[in-house]
């Protein structure tokens, strides 16, 4: 009977331990930093919003993110067809509970930050494709940093052009033209590049 005990302690002991490595594999790939390329054809003014581990598109004004007839092909996603901007992106990685970072690559207007992602606005992040004042659309591509440090929203902004008036929607970040654009590929698996590991 106690040999009985005993081999049940240890197999208990055993799968405790399991679970504790299993758990603590899951929590360290939560933590772990991801970098996804966003890539869309952008004429007027539209709002990027990354919540739930989606991405979705609220359009303001002109014609809505893939759509204008001089757009080539549909937007992506890390290479993966964003065919209709009415519906939301699943992202393979998870948002709630952690920052979520915007890294302009290409932007002919402005891409500016509306808001980071905290426990009080329920983890959504918006980001701002302001191509307002420019005749026709252009490609915009912007890196998405999910799990990384906070950035400030200078450092996730640039501004080219004036902004798209209030009434639409525009949203000015600086005075005046700011920010820069950031020296990255816009391309899937740029995590090893950006030296986040």
């Amino acid at each position: 009977m106690k040999s009985i005990i005993g081999r049940c302690s240890v197999a208990a002991a055993f799968a405790a331990l399991v679970l504790l490595f299993i758990s603590g594999g899951v929590a360290q790939a939560r933590d772990e930093r991801r970098v996804l390329a966003l890539k869309m054809c952008i004429c007027g003014l539209t709002n990027l919003h990354v919540k739930d581990g989606q991405l979705r598109w609220e359009h303001l004004y002109f014609h809505p993110p893939g759509t204008h007839a001089w757009c080539k092909g549909i937007g992506t996603v890390d290479g993966v067809a964003w065919e209709d901007w009415t519906k939301s992106f699943v992202l393979p990685v998870e948002t709630d509970s952690r920052n979520v970072a915007f890294h302009p690559v290409q932007c002919r207007g402005n891409c500016v930050l509306v808001q980071s992602p905290s426990a009080e606005n329920g983890w959504e992040a918006i980001y701002q494709f302001d191509d307002f004042v420019l005749s026709g659309p252009d490609d915009y591509c912007v890196n998405i940093v999910i799990g990384g440090p906070p950035e400030s929203a200078a450092d996730q902004s640039v501004q080219h052009i004036r902004p798209a008036p209030a009434k639409h929607g525009g949203r000015p970040l600086f005075p005046g033209n700011g920010g820069s654009l950031r020296d990255e590929s816009c391309a899937p698996n740029l995590v090893s590049r950006l030296g986040i590991r």
